[in-house]
């Protein structure tokens, strides 16, 4: 169902994909759907075999599902992605298997499902998920769901399908400033901040201090060693929420110039946003 079905944007973002990996991890072999699915006969046998393990609601709950009504609204199709993706993990014979933590429950179940089955069982790793730029509060969700919390944080995650509240490998430096500017920093909160996100699991990644330049009537500049120490000062708004933006503005741009000059001649391969 990503951009609404079109097959032709969907081939377009793998290629996208595809184009970055290969930058990041020279020599990666990059495999697509269709070189799983395409005349193999023994998928299609596997997806049936490991769905007979599993229950219809078990499906649902492998399911990242926001509110009633978009749970009314899936259509069958959906329901097969949890099959799906195990029999992925087994056709590629992995050894190990590394998304984003909205996918912990589909691997869970290829824990529980694959030694019946007696397939090999993979190591599962899960990575943080790097928010989008809005409020987590700006979705709407159903009280039912009992993980609440947890899938707000996975509705709210950073996606292509939203440019706005995105910062893409490919975005040009005023881009980046322009979309932080507008982002969701409310002065003093901590809880759901993607700004101080971006800090703790971006910044502070890729370098070993971090520093807020401010005119000297404001504080004068000031550098944290380590995320703790930003986000206390952040948390008594000793810090204002622009200065903090153009600070990670400047660190994000210099974290993704790499990527971006490599992307620089091939506008093409990102025309789907």
């Amino acid at each position: 169902n990503k951009f609404n079905g079109d097959w032709n944007k969907i081939n377009d973002v793998a290629k996208y994909y595809e184009e970055a990996f290969t930058f990041f991890c020279p020599g990666v072999r990059i495999v697509k759907s269709q070189d799983l699915y395409h005349n193999n006969d023994d998928y299609w046998k596997n997806l049936i075999k490991f769905s007979k393990h599993m229950t219809l609601s078990r499906a649902v709950r492998c399911l990242t599902i926001m509110g009633r009504n978009e749970k009314e609204q899936l259509d069958l199709t959906q329901y097969l992605y949890p099959s799906m993706q195990a029999v992925d993990i087994k056709t590629l014979d992995l050894d190990i298997v590394h998304a984003g933590t909205d996918q912990r429950k589909i691997h869970m179940l290829v824990r529980e499902i694959f030694p019946k089955m007696k397939w090999k069982v993979p190591v599962a790793v899960h990575h943080h998920l790097i928010p989008g730029l809005g409020s987590i509060n700006d979705k709407t969700l159903n009280n039912e769901n009992i993980n609440q919390v947890t899938n707000q944080k996975i509705y709210n995650k950073m996606s292509k399908s939203d440019p706005k509240k995105s910062i893409f490998i490919h975005d040009e430096e005023d881009v980046i400033f322009n979309k932080l500017k507008i982002a969701w920093c409310q002065e003093g909160v901590v809880e759901n901040n993607p700004i101080l996100d971006y800090v703790k699991y971006l910044i502070f990644h890729e370098f070993d201090s971090f520093t807020i330049e401010r005119p000297s009537k404001y504080g004068g500049d000031v550098t944290f060693s380590n995320y703790q120490e930003l986000e206390s000062e952040y948390k008594n708004s000793n810090i204002h929420p622009l200065d903090l933006k153009l600070a990670v503005g400047g660190k994000i741009n210099e974290i993704i110039t790499p990527i971006r000059s490599h992307f620089s001649n091939k506008s093409d391969l990102f025309s789907f946003l």
